[in-house]
């Protein structure tokens, strides 16, 4: 997607760690864009969002979701050419490493 990402995280035990990640990969993110563009501030207009997933069926709603939105979006024509996804994986297209 060209203006945001989707995650799919499992919380573990650990109540702080997907805030912590997300804190982590916005400050690194925005360190990397801001040295590759010559700019400052902040890349995010807002907080992220979350939605806990208590169920199966929503699990798979929100996979089918995050993979199949940059075909929705018409950015291309199959999920598994999109770079920045795990569908190849889930699918079987790739080997895990």
């Amino acid at each position: 997607m060209t203006n945001h990402i989707h995650f799919i995280v499992e919380q573990g035990n650990d109540t702080r760690s997907v805030g912590e990640l997300m804190k982590r990969l916005a400050a690194r993110q925005t360190r990397l864009v801001n040295k590759s563009e010559n700019r400052s501030g902040s890349l995010s207009e807002g907080r992220y969002k979350i939605s806990p997933i208590q169920r199966e069926a929503y699990l798979l709603q929100c996979c089918r979701y995050a993979e199949l939105n940059p075909v929705k979006e018409k950015m291309l024509t199959k999920p598994e050419l999109y770079p920045c996804s795990s569908y190849r994986h889930r699918a079987g297209f790739e080997a895990s490493s």
